[in-house]
């Protein structure tokens, strides 16, 4: 494909100097023999669609810790290189959806086992659960989380940013995670990781500089920004200034992780534009 440049303006995708409506369908080249892609590229491209979109999930990539596989050397289906280009052979642009976290009903929400085995800490409470998707609570900010998240990155951006738009390739968009907040969500709570609690404190500390002035505010009698915990239960009436405190810093939370990612593509000449796919939290 010729190079071109891809923007959001105006609410709408323009692609060169003209708008573009983007007509995606999923095709997930991990769940489909090799031997087949063709064929259901062929068919996609039947329908009128002028996109796919698949995820490309960590854990199927980097199956072993530090070995990554996208040519296929290990397993047919992993050959990504492969995957892109007959995309793009078909006239079609392509939505890769690079996690780290797919979900896609996959285990651990796409995530590697060997990650959460090895590296626990990662959990928000620092526990593992059960091989069930939508169980895995991780937390987002974990440094070990993080530097993880950054190697996966640096190993999978390359092959994006080569076959972007922008470079002739195909790759019109990028998502960055999937259902931000969806697992936590869905489980009815919030990240309670000892790191999280401790930003949690900061960010009260920094909204309201004296421990005076929150105490005021809750009706409590706190010494200290850190003998205050996360909130457990629910936000009735009684406790609606620390509720909506709260909310903010998980507002600021998934706010800072996104960002996180952003900057890692970003880095990694991702020109396209990153999209993100979050669902906030409400315990009820």
């Amino acid at each position: 494909m010729e190079r071109q440049e891809v923007r959001l303006e105006h609410k709408r995708f323009v692609l060169g100097d003209k708008p573009f409506f983007l007509y995606s369908g999923e095709v997930h080249y991990f769940r489909i023999p090799r031997r087949e892609w063709r064929d259901r590229l062929r068919k996609a491209k039947v329908t009128g669609l002028n996109t796919i979109s698949s995820y490309i999930p960590w854990c199927w990539h980097e199956f072993k810790e530090g070995y990554f596989d996208f040519t296929g050397k290990t397993h047919p289906e992993k050959d990504l290189l492969e995957f892109i280009k007959l995309v793009e052979e078909f006239g079609l642009y392509f939505l890769a959806r690079i996690g780290p976290i797919s979900n896609a009903e996959l285990v651990h929400e796409g995530l590697p086992g060997w990650l959460l085995k090895e590296h626990s800490e990662v959990y928000t409470e620092g526990k593992g659960l059960s091989d069930l998707p939508h169980v895995t609570l991780v937390s987002y900010l974990n440094p070990t989380f993080q530097m993880y998240v950054k190697r996966w990155y640096e190993s999978v951006l390359p092959i994006i940013a080569t076959n972007q738009v922008t470079r002739g390739g195909n790759i019109i968009l990028v998502q960055l995670c999937n259902e931000i907040g969806m697992v936590h969500w869905v489980n009815k709570t919030a990240d309670y990781s000892p790191i999280v609690t401790g930003l949690y404190q900061d960010f009260l500390r920094g909204n309201y500089s004296e421990i005076g002035k929150l105490n005021m505010n809750y009706g409590t009698d706190y010494r200290d920004f850190n003998q205050i915990e996360q909130p457990h239960g629910h936000a009735d009436s009684g406790w609606k200034p620390v509720f909506w405190d709260w909310a903010k810093f998980y507002r600021w939370y998934h706010a800072t992780y996104y960002q996180s990612l952003t900057h890692l593509a970003r880095t990694q000449k991702v020109t396209v534009p990153v999209v993100a796919n979050i669902r906030d939290i409400l315990l009820e």
